[in-house]
């Protein structure tokens, strides 16, 4: 079974082993891109301002896989 979003629940059950994975995508990495573009809106630079921006998502499907990719802010294994 795989999980969408990687919750905290999610995360826990990588961690116990019942369940094989989720999907990641780092909301704090959107917060800085969001941020940064407004950033460039009010310094009047919106010709630097991207249509879209690429967040990466990806599979989190162990214990080492979630210390490599989920901020601590997010989940922390014991």
């Amino acid at each position: 079974m795989l999980g969408v979003g990687a919750i905290v629940e999610e995360l826990e059950a990588i961690e116990k082993g019942t369940l094989k994975g989720t999907w990641f995508r780092n909301p704090y990495l959107m917060g800085q891109n969001t941020a940064y573009n407004v950033w460039l809106h009010y310094e009047g630079r919106e010709d630097e301002i991207p249509l879209t921006y690429f967040v990466p998502i990806v599979l989190i499907d162990s214990v080492e896989a979630i210390k490599e990719h989920v901020p601590p802010v997010i989940y922390t294994i014991n």
